[in-house]
């Protein structure tokens, strides 16, 4: 791309470990914006109630992808905990 632009898929590099890694400060910053903007959409658009509710889906949706897998006998980890919380903070509210 010109000018040095980065493309999303180069935010991946699978030649290091076998596998995908990704630049996870610059993901989680970027998410975490994502969620303030579609809150605040939200927000000018829709009823409390409505908001409420995309609150509960977002933060269900996480609970439930981090719960798909399990780490170390754990069914969600302290990360995953943490990035939920991180989630919850993004949408204004607290994790369940």
């Amino acid at each position: 791309m010109e000018g040095g632009a980065r493309r999303p898929a180069d935010r991946w590099d699978d030649r290091d470990h076998g596998g995908p890694r990704r630049d996870v400060p610059r993901v989680d910053r970027d998410v975490v914006g994502h969620l303030r903007d579609a809150v605040a959409l939200v927000e000018a658009k829709a009823t409390t109630g409505e908001l409420d509710g995309y609150r509960r889906f977002v933060l269900a949706l996480a609970g439930k992808v981090a719960a798909a897998h399990r780490e170390e006998g754990q069914g969600v980890s302290p990360a995953e905990t943490a990035a939920i919380q991180q989630i919850a903070a993004a949408l204004g509210t607290t994790a369940p």
